[in-house]
């Protein structure tokens, strides 16, 4: 595996999305690289920051619109299902 490969799946590697073959090649890579390392260590530090930021309030506007949309969305299917039967 090279730099740019771990680059690209460090992301997923954190979230646990990988599948156990790919993790066992970067973990390989880490063991060899250190500015892989290096990077790792501080994609973690970011993510752990970004993990203790609050939650941004979702403004009444927004929030109305969602709820609209999934009315509007749950109508439509409840009038297929009718239609159907």
């Amino acid at each position: 595996m090279t730099c740019r490969q771990l680059f690209k799946r460090l992301s997923e590697f954190l979230d646990g999305e990988l599948s156990a073959d790919v993790c066992a090649h970067i973990r390989a890579h880490l063991e060899e690289c250190a500015p892989c390392r290096a990077f790792l260590r501080t994609l973690e530090a970011t993510v752990r920051l970004c993990d203790q930021l609050p939650a941004a309030p979702l403004p009444d506007e927004i929030r109305r619109d969602v709820r609209e949309r999934l009315r509007a969305e749950w109508r439509r299917r409840f009038a297929c299902a009718e239609d159907s039967a």
